[in-house]
């Protein structure tokens, strides 16, 4: 099971990630900064599909996890990984502007978990719909 925990601090916050992976998956590429979009992104590269779970900026920090609501049927393949949409989402000026944008037809269900603006959020992928909810920090 993939568990994320958020603590507000006095200057900040901690969020953390621990992700429950196959053990035969290949290894990430460390955590480096990349340039998307002329931002800089922190983030290990998942080196099968070139997403990644965990990632930030200078005003954003998202987390994957596996699945949304209930548990689904695995297909055995899908337009695009969801490691992908967490680097459309941290690249683009707004995530949530763009998460309202993203087409996620055929892509495997997701939940996210996004701090920005100061505010913290589930965002949450099911195969039918997109949902929102602001998290109480």
């Amino acid at each position: 099971m993939c568990t994320v925990s958020f603590v507000p601090l006095k200057n900040g916050f901690c969020l953390t990630s621990n992700r429950d992976e196959q053990t035969t998956r290949q290894r990430a590429i460390p955590p480096t900064k990349y340039s998307i979009n002329n931002k800089e992104i922190h983030y290990p590269k998942d080196s099968k599909a070139g997403g990644t779970w965990f990632a930030h900026d200078n005003k954003n920090t998202i987390v994957l996890l596996n699945g949304a609501k209930e548990k689904h049927v695995v297909k055995q393949s899908y337009k695009k990984s969801r490691g992908i949409i967490v680097l459309n989402l941290i690249a683009s000026n707004d995530p949530i502007i763009e998460w309202n944008k993203l087409n996620l037809e055929d892509i495997e269900p997701f939940t996210i978990v996004l701090f920005t603006n100061d505010k913290l959020y589930e965002l949450q992928w099911d195969e039918t719909e997109k949902n929102i909810k602001e998290l109480d920090i």
